[in-house]
């Protein structure tokens, strides 16, 4: 079994692409440019950080995004 790792789930404000980012939210924030952090969680990899995402919200996209603490 791989380790969990912190990810970060971020949504772009242009292109509204969301995608899995390696890290916590603290350490993403200077690479946020356009971009949202809507959730933050542990997982194994990328896939497995958006798979988990999708369960926990139907795939959904929190409209406000969602406040991560940092």
């Amino acid at each position: 079994m791989a380790t969990r790792r912190p990810f970060c789930i971020v949504s772009s404000n242009y292109t509204a692409v969301v995608a899995a980012w390696e890290g916590t939210a603290k350490e993403n924030r200077r690479y946020l440019l356009n971009r949202d952090i809507i959730a933050q969680l542990e997982a194994e990899d990328a896939e497995d950080a958006m798979r988990r995402w999708r369960a926990i919200n139907g795939g959904e996209r929190p409209f406000p995004p969602a406040e991560v603490s940092a």
